[in-house]
This record gives structure tokens, C-alpha cells and sequence, in this order.
């Protein structure tokens, strides 16, 4: 599987939410996508911790680059279903 990361250099247009922040052999996968998982990881963590939880645990363990890194891998299970 090909997969890249990133944003590209150039403006892009419309809504931000369908722009691809990664791809895996051509599909994307959007902004969107990202942001969708996410908001589920910190509805998991809310629940689990409860007044304890503070969105900077995520950022302190890394969690944003391990849920793209599972959107990535869900897709290349997918693409080889």
C-alpha cells in the first residue's frame, strides 16, 4: 500500500472538512474523516475519565497521530477485503 501524509503547498478550496490530510493508494482520507474519529476517541476518553479528562492528555500521548494511523490501516483493510 501507498499511503501519504500532509497537506499540499497550495490553497485549496471548498470545505476544508473534505480535504485529504492522507492517502492510501489514491483514496483519500479527508479532514472530515479525521475529525469525525476524533471527536469518537475523546467521547471514549470523557466517558472513561470523566472530570479528569482534559484534551491535552491527547496531544501528551500522541493520540491524534495513532488515530490517523488506524484510519490508514482501516482503509488498507478495506482496499484488500
Amino acid at each position: 500500500a501507498t499511503v501519504f501524509f500532509g497537506v499540499s503547498g497550495q490553497q485549496q478550496l471548498g470545505d476544508p472538512r473534505m480535504h485529504a490530510i492522507a492517502r492510501v493508494n489514491g483514496e483519500p482520507i479527508t479532514k472530515g474523516d479525521f475529525d469525525n474519529k476524533m471527536e469518537e476517541v475523546r467521547n471514549d476518553y470523557r466517558a472513561r475519565l470523566g472530570a479528569q479528562y482534559d484534551d491535552r492528555f491527547l496531544e501528551m500521548f500522541g493520540v491524534p497521530a495513532q488515530t490517523l494511523d488506524q484510519l490508514v490501516k482501516y482503509e488498507v483493510m478495506v482496499q484488500h477485503a
